[in-house]
């Protein structure tokens, strides 16, 4: 049986979005869609929402800066 910190060990040495990989974009949107989820086009799709979320949740430290480096106030300006 794998253990929650075994899990986390494993995301964590991803880069980016780990879930992306494990959990479909596919697989999110047909959830979406099940279930008369609607939305609107933002900077961030719900598909990577979910992604970041995920990621953020099981990182060391639950910041939001490896998900979504350009969200970060050190992060230089999106051109």
């Amino acid at each position: 049986m794998t253990t929650l910190q075994e899990v986390r060990a494993r995301f964590a040495r991803d880069q980016g979005l780990p879930f992306a990989d494990s959990l479909s974009e596919l697989c999110i949107l047909d959830a979406l869609q099940e279930y008369g989820v609607k939305y609107r086009d933002r900077l961030f799709s719900p598909v990577t929402t979910i992604w970041g979320f995920l990621s953020q949740v099981l990182s060391e430290d639950h910041s939001a800066v490896i998900p979504c480096p350009e969200s970060s106030p050190t992060a230089p300006p999106l051109v």
